[in-house]
């Protein structure tokens, strides 16, 4: 029906449908806006969970294949599984950095007497330096370079950081738990275009480390935790790449940073020659040596291992043979190996092939095992050709059988590299170092080998210090001045320990350690160097000199001869170390002979240590429970026993000690102590040790991120009238904080300078280090050492007075 007004036509039932539909369709986008503006987010994650479920598929797998390719990544991967020998790694707990505008409060479970020097440090091991467990790193604002020796277990750390983070995601699925991605550093590309698409090496890695068939679906799984923040990268190998090859490594290490910054790096790397890293942001921390309940808990493993796994497999003879009796014998005699000597060890031990005592009849059982003579003689000359060239990786012409690589691949001596079929690197680098030296034998030194090298190079010369005759590289070391970090006399004294007794070499390093040791003049580290070196030498004078230190005027002197005795393990000096932790008035020295008499562990030493504990003063207590935390078996049960002491200070004290203790019970024992415990005084306590081994305090990177953002240098400047301005301003107030600065803020200066410095504060340093204040002077060292490290040359103008 239509009808017409104003000269319009309408059609009166549609005009009212029309309304009608009109008001009808207001009120639905009225009602379902809400569900209109979510659509798209709804759409999105529908989206997300089918790439999700997509991409779950190769997720999990991922995950499988790196747990499988970290149990095979150990030297007796052929044996066992690495997870069933694994001891927990550790990083050393490094002195805390000084910071004048803080009034900082002593740490009561940390002694600042304890030995600890940052690379190689046997005393570490020997006096259970403080180390914190190398997972408090992840989940932290800073990128860690894990530092140690070849076969020291740096590999082995990052494969404790994959079993950990993925069995945490198995454990905990409400938290988001980073993806752990492992690189190795003989694979990384530099040719690619890193700058455009730094994920590159990323999704590399992935697909070397896995075995899938759908990398496609896995690459969009990766992408999206890299760019969510929620992975962990792992750089391994860093020590086996030639230092040209880092300065690239560095840069997309700085481009993949700046393009996700919420990743997490850690790497694992030399004590030195990391040049670069450290300049790019990696802190390094020095990975802690197998303490001796480390090394009693791996033979401990390592025994029921061989129970369950391999002694079923094997001649009744050797199925049968008692390992509680193996591992007593052996405990006595693997003080100062690496993860990996002490492993070839014990791996010998239990077969039934070990050639005789030391590290070289060790590696030789384990080669004779894995290679064929033929075999033999084609990996030495490998080696030779791997160690001469500096490459890290060797390839199928430098072989004589290109067969023969293959053959020794599936040895595992050698491991493919990915990026190449027909590159090749040494599954483990002291392996190689070691055929290397063997081969060195037969042929004759190159210019290069006299000179200190990298840390690879150096570990076969120190195999080789037991195998030929190495006084002509010894000759020349000695006689080069390189003040003032006495480098070619402490490479020189690595190669003792080894050695033959008889070797005509060894009195001259040993006497030049000498020299150094007694010098007062001498920075304390270097001196404490120089200490550790000799006990690593074992040489039967050595006790003759430090008892003699016992005596010194110099308070110094008397620290470093207790350290000494202590390493030894020298119980006739216990009388003497007895007699001065009660009548010597310095406080350091009473308690560096506390921790020696431990270590010693004879009755008399454990008896005055007990009555340390229950009649001394706070410090002395304190020392006498850490010192008792060296001993697994007489000094932890006198901690369990002293918790029973009526006297708080003595409950107090043993808390503190039980805080060094790595063991279930030992936790055990504290949380019950917060709880139960009588007297707030030992609550606390207990409560103090538990908040820090949950979450320990890291002092390990500088206080600021730049050098115009330290509050100590900004309120310095404030004093003197200035401004911090970026750059050069920045480090012209650092230079005036030498001249004008307090005790403190120059001690500061000297530890700035070692984070941020280089060649242009040689000065400075050049003067501390001549400072009639022996703190001064050892800060200075340390930080010309940390900047040596760092691949910054030393002016020959600097050296110490003596």
């Amino acid at each position: 029906m239509r009808f017409s007004i104003f000269g319009f036509l309408f059609d009166w039932p549609e005009f009212i449908f029309g309304i009608l539909a009109g008001l009808a369709t207001s009120w639905l986008i009225r009602n379902l806006k809400p569900t209109l503006i979510a659509l798209p987010r709804f759409i999105q994650i529908q989206m997300s969970r089918i790439n999700q479920r997509l991409s779950a598929s190769a997720a999990d797998p991922y995950r499988l294949d790196l747990i499988a390719h970290a149990e095979r990544a150990h030297v007796a991967a052929p044996l066992l599984d690495l997870s069933t020998i694994l001891i927990e790694p550790r990083v050393i707990y490094l002195p805390s950095q000084i910071d004048p505008t803080q009034e900082e409060s002593p740490r009561l479970n940390t002694l600042p007497v304890f030995p600890i020097i940052p690379g190689w440090n046997p005393l570490a091991a020997i006096y259970n330096a403080p180390a914190i467990p190398i997972t408090s790193l992840i989940g932290r604002d800073i990128n860690f370079l894990i530092t140690g020796e070849p076969g020291s277990g740096k590999s082995t750390a990052l494969c404790y950081l994959i079993f950990h983070l993925i069995k945490l995601f198995t454990d905990d699925k409400e938290h988001a738990v980073p993806l752990p991605v492992l690189i190795h550093a003989a694979d990384f590309d530099s040719g690619k275009d890193l700058k455009r698409n730094p994920f590159i090496p990323v999704l590399h890695a992935i697909q070397r480390t896995s075995s899938l068939t759908n990398a496609h679906r896995l690459e969009s799984y990766i992408r999206a935790h890299v760019v969510q923040g929620q992975v962990l990268l792992l750089l391994d190998g860093i020590d086996e790449i030639p230092s040209a090859a880092i300065q690239p490594l560095t840069e997309w290490l700085q481009i993949f940073h700046k393009t996700y910054p919420g990743i997490q790096i850690i790497a694992a790397g030399s004590p030195s020659g990391h040049n670069g890293l450290t300049t790019f942001g990696l802190v390094p921390v020095p990975l802690a040596p197998w303490t001796k309940a480390d090394r009693q808990a791996f033979l401990r493993n390592w025994g029921i291992a061989w129970q369950q796994k391999i002694a079923p497999r094997i001649s009744r003879r050797l199925g049968d043979i008692d390992p509680t009796l193996i591992n007593a014998w052996l405990d006595k005699s693997l003080e100062g190996y690496t993860s990996l000597e002490l492993t070839l060890r014990t791996w010998s031990a239990y077969a039934g092939d070990l050639r005789g005592p030391g590290v070289i009849n060790s590696i030789e059982s384990y080669l004779a095992r894995m290679l064929a003579a033929d075999e033999r003689r084609d990996a030495e000359l490998i080696a030779f050709t791997w160690l001469s060239q500096s490459t890290g990786i060797t390839c199928q012409e430098s072989a004589p059988d290109k067969e023969m690589l293959g053959d020794l691949a599936k040895a595992g001596i050698l491991r493919y590299r990915p990026r190449s079929g027909e590159r090749l690197s040494f599954s483990q680098p002291a392996i190689g170092s070691f055929l290397a030296a063997k081969f060195m034998e037969k042929s004759t030194f190159s210019k290069e080998m006299l000179e200190p090298g990298t840390s690879i190079a150096e570990t076969a010369l120190r195999y080789f210090a037991a195998l030929g005759d190495i006084s002509p590289i010894v000759q020349h070391r000695l006689e080069q001045v390189d003040e003032p970090l006495h480098i070619n006399e402490l490479s020189c004294a690595r190669w003792l320990h080894e050695s033959s007794k008889n070797a005509s070499w060894r009195s001259s390093v040993l006497s030049t350690l000498g020299s150094t040791i007694v010098n007062d003049n001498h920075p304390f580290g270097l001196r404490l160097r120089a200490v550790q070196a000799m006990v690593y030498a074992n040489n039967p004078g050595t006790a003759v000199l430090f008892k003699r230190m016992l005596k010194q005027d110099s308070s110094y002197g008397r620290i470093l001869a207790a350290f000494g005795l202590g390493g030894l393990h020298h119980s006739d000096s216990v009388p003497d170390l007895i007699t001065t932790v009660q009548k010597d008035h310095n406080l350091l020295v009473r308690q560096a002979c506390a921790i020696a008499l431990s270590v010693i562990g004879t009755d008399t030493s454990f008896e005055c240590l007990g009555r340390i504990l229950l009649q001394g003063d706070d410090e002395l207590q304190l020392a006498a429970a850490m010192a008792l935390a060296c001993d697994t078996d007489e000094g932890y049960q006198m901690l369990r026993d002293a918790l029973d002491i009526q006297n708080p200070s003595v409950r107090r004290a043993a808390i503190f000690g039980l805080a060094r203790v790595h063991t279930p019970w030992a936790l055990e024992i504290l949380e019950n102590a917060k709880f139960n415990d009588d007297h707030l005084l030992v609550r606390n306590a207990a409560l103090e040790v538990l908040e820090q081994m949950q979450k320990p305090i890291l002092d390990f990177a500088p206080l600021a991120k730049s050098l115009a953002d330290l509050p100590w240098l900004i309120a310095f400047a404030a004093r003197e009238g200035l401004g911090v301005a970026p750059g050069r301003g920045a480090r012209e107030t650092l230079r005036r904080s030498f001249n004008d600065g307090t005790s403190e803020e120059k001690l500061a200066a000297l530890e700035t300078v070692a984070w941020f410095g280089d060649e242009e504060f040689m000065p400075e340093l050049s003067q501390a280090l001549n400072s009639s204040d022996p703190y001064t002077r050892d800060t200075a060292f340390e930080t010309l050492w940390k900047l040596a490290s760092k691949g910054i040359v030393l002016t020959p103008a600097i050296r110490s007075k003596t």
